[in-house]
């Protein structure tokens, strides 16, 4: 996974070049949503019912399953789907494999964020 600065993400994503996968990590909260929400216009910016094809989840209410099987589904009348997974640093150990396994082989048409505070 490369590591991008802030100026190098808003280019990328003003060239239109996504990435299946995002891991944010900072102190600053606000940076980070605001960091996802560039990267949810860019991948959703052609799709008329973002709502269906836009997923938030906490790893600290509850597991990665949940997560995954929103990121393996195909998008709803659109390219993409993109599913944000907040509190990334809280991943417990049952969840470990699913994450793994999703990493080694992330699904195509979705744009997973990892997005945490600090990494244990």
């Amino acid at each position: 996974m490369k590591t991008a600065t802030r100026v190098e993400l808003q280019r990328a994503l003003k060239q239109e070049q996504l990435e299946p996968l995002y891991l944010l990590v900072g102190c600053e909260g606000f940076l980070r949503d605001e960091s996802v929400s560039e990267i949810s216009d860019a991948a959703l910016r052609e799709t008329l019912i973002r709502e269906f094809n836009e997923t938030t989840f906490s790893l600290q209410s509850g597991g990665a399953q949940n997560a995954i099987a929103a990121a393996e589904q195909l998008p709803m009348m659109s390219t993409r789907r993109v599913v944000q997974i907040k509190d990334f640093a809280k991943v417990r150990e049952a969840d470990e494999a699913v994450l793994i396994r999703y990493l080694k082989n992330p699904a195509p048409s979705s744009v997973v964020i990892f997005n945490a505070e600090d990494l244990d």
